[in-house]
């Protein structure tokens, strides 16, 4: 018996490292796919962490402090010797610069810059680490749910078109946890992740109301009313709070696009458009495959949806597609972030209804 449990414990143990090492895997490629697009918009003096960490940027990537204050706080309390011997030796073997050609890292912010690296993955682990766990408890298909977080992450360098940010993947971590903690009724955990989600990225204003059917699930509608209205008031005093320090950057708070989008969804080419990822000339921005992949698993993913789960996916739809058109650059499809949550919902339900045909034909046979 005791041999038994012994095994038991071993099995599970092992099962979770190889859990947790095909997820390292996963999120490196599709980091790394990131990365050498991008890198961190080294050399920008409008939005490069360069001046975000020294807070010269413009607004309002100058308000997206999360990651850069943390690094920046690690630093100050290195002992001085550790960190000038650290920064010598990232100096002196450029790491980052011998792998990623975009990189460019400035001598005074290295040990920042690898910090920034460092969270900014580490945030990307968590988040598909936290999405395969939601997407299971809101399905109740843990397979389904971990191939989607898996699927996910390997798509992210295709969402960031046009630009990527290092604080892209904490954002895609916090709106995991929240609707993680709606879903589950943890208001306090939901409660503390706000600042810190705003802090990040302002947009999280935005992403908090979709997070109503769940809450009206546990509280009911007056109460879940209340809660994401003092949700929004506190989202949008942390917003105020971050402003107040940068009011003197260039810029502004949003960019009107509206005729842009017009333009471009009524060209051709649009539909066509490939940009190099995973080293490959892949479909970009509204490439006509991706527009159909997307519509189909949508069609077929939407059947299986809860009442729940539909009027989230409508709530985000009609928040995030004005957002849109009307203040983001044409094809920069990162920018549908709200509406990351609700097309995982969708292809797991899509990955769930092709592995129950796969099964059920196979058992056929």
């Amino acid at each position: 018996m005791k041999m038994m449990r012994r095994y038991d414990i071993y099995d599970r143990l092992i099962k979770k490292m190889l859990l947790l090492f095909l997820v390292l895997v996963v999120t490196a490629a599709g980091f790394s796919g990131f990365f050498s697009k991008w890198a961190f918009r080294d050399g920008s003096a409008s939005m490069g962490i360069e001046a975000i960490l020294d807070g010269t940027a413009e607004r309002p990537f100058v308000y997206r402090q999360l990651l850069p204050q943390i690094a920046k706080r690690t630093v100050l309390i290195l002992p001085d010797k550790a960190r000038d011997k650290l920064s010598d030796n990232l100096e002196k073997r450029k790491p980052m610069e011998s792998i990623y050609s975009r990189a460019q890292v400035a001598k005074e912010y290295n040990v920042e810059y690898y910090l920034v690296f460092l969270f900014s993955y580490g945030c990307f682990f968590a988040a598909i680490w936290q999405l395969r766990i939601l997407l299971g408890d809101l399905l109740h298909d843990k397979a389904a749910g971990t191939l989607t977080a898996l699927l996910f992450a390997l798509l992210m360098p295709f969402l960031e078109q046009v630009g990527g940010y290092y604080y892209d993947f904490p954002e895609l971590l916090f709106m995991t946890l929240g609707a993680k903690y709606a879903l589950r009724g943890n208001w306090l955990a939901l409660t503390l992740v706000i600042p810190l989600a705003v802090v990040n990225k302002e947009a999280y204003f935005f992403f908090l109301p979709t997070l109503y059917p769940f809450a009206k699930a546990k509280l009911g509608k007056k109460q879940a009313v209340i809660f994401m209205l003092a949700g929004v008031l506190l989202a949008g005093l942390t917003y105020l709070y971050i402003k107040s320090f940068y009011t003197g950057n260039p810029g502004g708070m949003v960019q009107f696009h509206l005729m842009n989008h017009i333009k471009e969804f009524a060209k051709i080419s649009t539909y066509f458009l490939t940009s190099t990822t995973y080293g490959l000339p892949l479909g970009s921005r509204m490439f006509f495959l991706h527009v159909i992949f997307t519509l189909w698993i949508s069609w077929h993913g939407w059947k299986s949806l809860t009442d729940d789960l539909k009027q989230h996916v409508k709530i985000a739809l009609v928040i995030n597609i004005p957002l849109y058109w009307l203040f983001c650059y044409p094809g920069e499809l990162r920018n549908l972030s709200l509406l990351y949550i609700s097309f995982c919902v969708l292809l797991t339900c899509y990955i769930h209804n092709v592995l129950k045909d796969y099964y059920l034909s196979a058992n056929v046979k």
